[in-house]
C-alpha cells in the first residue's frame, strides 16, 4: 500500500512537471542560461499593448519578419543595400580635403533600414515608461591626399575613427534594470537582446550569432561560439547623465591593428564586429574630385 502511495506521488510530480514544461513553451518563457533569468514572453507582450505598438522585438512577429521601428516587416522589404555619396550635388569632395567636409552625420532617413531604431519600456507608477533610440553615423576627419604612390585616405592616426555608430537615448536608461533586461536594442539594425548582467559600465548583448561586451574605455569584447576576443579596431564610449543612467552609447571604428595606414582608390574599409556597413573610395577623377560613398554591405 505504501509503495503504492510513493508511485502515485511520484507520477504526480511527474506529471506537473510535464504541465509546467508545457506552459513554459506554450506562453514563450525561455531561459537566459548565462544568467539564469526568466525571460516571459507574456509580460514582453504586455509591454507592446502598454504602448500600442505591433511589436518591440522579433520574436513577436511571424517568421520571416522583423520588428522595425515597432513594425513587423517582410525580411524581402528590408533594404540593406542602399549607400549614399559623401559629396552633395553642390559641393564635391576633392584631393586635399576632409572626408567629412559636406557630411559629418549620416542619419536614418538618408541610410534607411540599416540603422537601428525602436524603443524600451518598463512600468513606472503602473504607467508605462518609454525609453525610444535612434542611431546615426559620424564621419571621421581623415583626409584625402596624394601620397607620391596615389590618391589616398591618409589615416595619421590609427585609434581615430573612420566612422563612429551613436546610439541615442531619450531618457536616460539604467540597464542594471531587471524589467529591460531581455528587451531588444537592435544595432545597425540587428537585434541583440540585452544581457541580465549589464550595467551602465557593462552591457552585454546577445544575438543569435554572436555576445557582446559593451565597456566604457574599451575595445569590444565579441563571443563567437564560447570563443571570446577583443576587436581590436574599435572603441566604446558610455554616455552618462548626472543619474548615472545611459543617455548615449558610440561605438568608434578605426585602423588599429589593420597594419594599414591608408584606404587607396577601389578599397572599402568595413568594420569587422557588425561588417555590415562600409565606406568605399571608388575613384577620383581628372579634375581631382574624389568619389567617396558609404552604405550597407551586400
Amino acid at each position: 500500500m505504501i509503495k503504492k502511495r510513493k508511485l502515485l506521488v511520484w507520477f504526480s510530480l511527474l506529471f506537473i512537471i510535464v504541465i509546467l514544461v508545457f506552459l513554459f513553451i506554450q506562453f514563450g518563457y525561455a531561459i537566459d542560461n548565462e544568467n539564469g533569468k526568466i525571460v516571459d514572453a507574456v509580460y514582453l507582450k504586455s509591454l507592446r499593448s502598454e504602448v500600442n505598438v505591433e511589436c518591440l522585438q522579433n520574436s513577436q512577429c511571424s517568421d520571416d519578419y522583423e520588428c522595425i521601428k515597432s513594425q513587423c516587416l517582410s525580411k524581402n522589404s528590408i533594404d540593406l543595400c542602399k549607400t549614399m555619396s559623401l559629396s552633395t550635388s553642390s559641393n564635391k569632395l576633392m584631393v586635399g580635403d576632409r572626408i567629412n567636409l559636406n557630411k559629418k552625420v549620416i542619419i536614418d532617413a538618408q541610410l534607411p533600414g540599416l540603422f537601428g531604431k525602436g524603443e524600451l519600456v518598463k512600468i513606472v507608477d503602473n504607467k508605462p515608461q518609454e525609453y525610444f533610440y535612434k542611431q546615426y553615423i559620424l564621419i571621421g576627419d581623415e583626409k584625402i591626399v596624394n601620397d607620391g604612390m596615389g590618391n589616398v585616405i591618409k589615416i595619421e592616426n590609427s585609434s581615430e575613427p573612420i566612422y563612429t555608430l551613436r546610439i541615442l537615448f531619450s531618457n536616460g536608461i539604467d540597464f542594471s534594470d531587471r524589467e529591460i533586461h531581455g528587451q531588444a536594442l537592435r544595432v545597425f539594425n540587428k537585434e541583440y537582446l540585452i544581457g541580465g548582467d549589464s550595467t551602465n559600465s557593462i552591457i552585454s548583448l546577445a544575438s543569435s550569432e554572436d555576445n557582446i561586451k559593451l565597456e566604457d574605455g574599451q575595445k569590444v569584447n565579441l563571443n563567437v561560439a564560447g570563443n571570446s576576443n577583443f576587436v581590436e579596431n574599435s572603441n566604446v564610449k558610455i554616455i552618462k547623465d548626472s543619474e548615472n543612467k545611459v543617455v548615449a552609447l558610440e561605438l568608434a571604428f578605426n585602423m588599429q591593428g589593420l597594419n594599414k595606414d591608408k584606404i587607396s582608390v577601389g578599397d572599402k574599409y568595413t568594420n569587422p564586429l557588425f561588417n555590415s556597413v562600409y565606406l568605399s573610395f571608388n575613384s577620383v577623377d581628372a579634375e581631382g574630385y574624389a568619389d567617396l560613398s558609404i552604405g550597407g554591405k551586400c
